[in-house]
């Protein structure tokens, strides 16, 4: 997939430079594979050129899939912003967490999850 190039943006009038980090480097692309590979999940925030529409907020658990997501999805000049998922979500910091309850509104318990 390296030689595939993204698609180009239809506007669009700012100045194009070597200056901003790109994500499609050889730099870029080792940390996330690194990542995914040691450290599981990888949380993406795609951020679409010019704010054509609000930000799209992925999950991705495998290398080619996320590639192919960029591939896809992406065009010259967004912004993917990257996370590593276990790094940030932990049992200290959840926001909230609950069971689903059943038809009469009841949690279990016990279980095993």
């Amino acid at each position: 997939m390296k030689n595939k190039s993204l698609k180009q943006p239809i506007i669009g009038t700012s100045a194009w430079s070597t200056k901003e980090p790109n994500i499609l480097s050889e730099e870029s692309l080792l940390i996330i594979k690194t990542t995914l590979e040691k450290e599981g999940s990888l949380i993406i925030e795609h951020w679409h050129y010019h704010g054509s529409r609000a930000p799209d907020l992925l999950i991705f658990d495998d290398y080619e899939d996320f590639l192919e997501y960029i591939y896809d999805n992406a065009i010259a000049g967004d912004i993917i912003d990257t996370w590593a998922m276990h790094k940030l979500c932990k049992n200290d910091n959840k926001l909230v967490s609950g069971k689903c309850p059943n038809e009469d509104d009841l949690t279990p318990e016990s279980g095993s999850y």
